[in-house]
């Protein structure tokens, strides 16, 4: 009987206890892999650009998105590139720019990509590429990038491209796929 209401409450218990404590255990841990991604970007040799160069000559397609992505220990850019009718991540060393990796898309990733096919069709119709929106990117905002993809929200299209500047601020920039002009947003990055 006493293990019918202490068995409960101990549950609830460690749920509450737990809740409470996860987000400032996981803020912690989010900030130490800031920290080394922003390691790892100063220390990278090889540009946000090269790398899309890499990945696009090795795939025969077109970059969609990069981020720099944490490997067993290893930075690596994680370029997701879209060739023909599949998408393709492809990593890259950022010391050397060699191809670590081609990873083809599982069947669940497949089956929303048939979702995203206008989102794809459209990129792929944009004359600015990924490369020219990071490039006017760090120009407008003064710094290296550390993510940037392609953005399809409210019937505009464009890259979204965030940008670290020498003093560690994290900038967010708009580049506009039709013109290749770049604007940086507001501090709550929204793209309106």
């Amino acid at each position: 009987m006493i293990s019918r209401r202490i068995l409960p409450a101990m549950l609830a218990a460690t749920l509450v206890v737990g809740s409470t404590l996860s987000p400032a255990f996981a803020s912690e841990r989010e900030g130490a892999e800031s920290a080394r991604e922003v390691a790892a970007l100063r220390a990278a040799t090889v540009t946000p650009a090269a790398a899309i160069a890499a990945a696009e000559s090795a795939t025969g397609g077109r970059a969609i998105r990069i981020g720099l992505e944490d490997e067993n220990g290893t930075h690596l850019y994680e370029v997701r590139v879209a060739v023909a009718d599949r998408m393709l991540t492809v990593k890259i060393d950022p010391a050397s720019g060699a191809v670590r990796a081609t990873e083809r898309d599982g069947l669940i990733a497949r089956l929303l990509d048939r979702e995203d096919r206008d989102e794809v069709a459209a990129l792929l119709r944009a004359p600015t590429t990924l490369a020219k929106a990071i490039e006017a990117a760090e120009t407008t905002a003064g710094g290296r990038t550390i993510e940037a993809g392609w953005e399809a929200e409210d019937g505009t299209n464009g890259f979204e491209v965030e940008v670290m500047r020498p003093d560690g601020r994290v900038v967010k920039v708009a580049v506009d796929a039709a013109t290749g002009q770049a604007r940086a947003l507001p501090a709550g990055g929204e793209n309106r």
